[in-house]
């Protein structure tokens, strides 16, 4: 017969595991919505052409490192590793769950 801690254990993690999973769906919910109109505002896309034609112009071997890091920053590979070790540290009981969720938003596009 399971005890009740175990018991308790289990329906704390369920609860965990519910809350991080609807925290994720409306963050997705909200960026998608947002990337929608991100891609069809013209002030934005006119926006992103300026700074990348600034940068091109500039272009040295520094700026193309710095370049190179923020891409790999922004890279699935990145992002699925930082989002791994998080969710180890919530279920650890080392990050909140109020936590997770703001760096889950912030990987998240």
């Amino acid at each position: 017969m399971p005890s009740k801690s175990r018991s308790r254990s289990t329906q704390g993690i369920a609860f965990r595991a519910s809350i991080l999973t609807l925290g994720w769906i409306g963050i997705t919910v909200a960026l998608f919505g947002i990337g929608k109109f991100v891609v069809h505002s013209h002030a934005i896309t006119d926006f992103d052409r300026t700074v990348t034609h600034w940068v091109v112009t500039r272009r040295t071997p520094a700026l193309n490192a710095t370049m190179r890091v923020i891409t790999w920053i922004g890279s699935w590979v990145a992002v699925a590793l930082t989002g791994t070790v998080a969710l180890v540290l919530v279920v650890a009981k080392r990050l909140t769950i109020g936590h997770f969720l703001l760096l889950v938003g912030a990987l998240g596009r």
